[in-house]
């Protein structure tokens, strides 16, 4: 009798204690953000530039490959009268091994930053904080990260900006053959293993 006692009481409490458990994991409600993390892998990432006032005078999203994409890409927004002047090439980057990410608010824009990337599944979620400024600023941050994280770079921003695109393109040369714009990211995606594929797809 004393035996059925004891575990009847240790059942009740247990069952008390996932009750309990249950209704905070309820109350929490994660954002997509919070799950983005804890499901995602971190994605190192090195500032290159970080311009309170910087000379892209429109808001831009770009990821460069190579020293040549970013003279190419940098005089193209001249021309299209989106930078008062082409940027010099950061220095210090390992061109064969990382990539360069822009991102610009354009005039008025408040200042930007981004802290931190995960890559989740198929994507790098790249987190855009964005906060009040001057009127006539201009900002502007330049990062490098790994090339194998290129595939699918996604701005997570704190506040919609205007005019900048959440998904974020590579840049292609306009004299870059019909065959290597068909493949500038084709194997990136072959190389995803199939659990990868498949948390995606869902």
């Amino acid at each position: 009798m004393k035996a059925r006692k004891m575990n009847s009481t240790v059942a009740a409490a247990v069952a008390l204690t996932l009750m309990a458990a249950t209704a905070s994991l309820t109350n929490a409600e994660p954002s997509n953000k919070d799950l983005s993390r804890a499901l995602g892998q971190p994605v190192m990432m090195r500032t290159l530039m970080h311009y309170a006032d910087g000379a892209y005078m429109a808001p831009t999203s770009i990821i460069l490959k190579s020293e040549r994409d970013w003279q190419e890409w940098s005089n193209s927004m001249v021309a299209a009268g989106k930078a008062v002047a082409a940027e010099a090439c950061p220095s210090g980057v390992d061109w064969t091994h990382e990539a360069v990410l822009v991102v610009a608010l354009g005039q008025g824009g408040g200042w930007v930053d981004l802290p931190r990337a995960n890559r989740v599944a198929l994507h790098t979620e790249v987190d855009l904080v964005v906060g009040p400024g001057p009127m006539e600023s201009s900002p502007c941050q330049v990062v490098a990260m790994d090339k194998r994280m290129l595939q699918n770079v996604r701005l997570n921003p704190s506040t919609p900006v205007q005019g900048l695109s959440v998904a974020v393109p590579v840049y292609v040369s306009p004299s870059a053959s019909p065959m290597q714009v068909a493949g500038s990211g084709a194997m990136e995606t072959l190389n995803a293993s199939w659990g990868a594929v498949k948390a995606e797809y869902r």
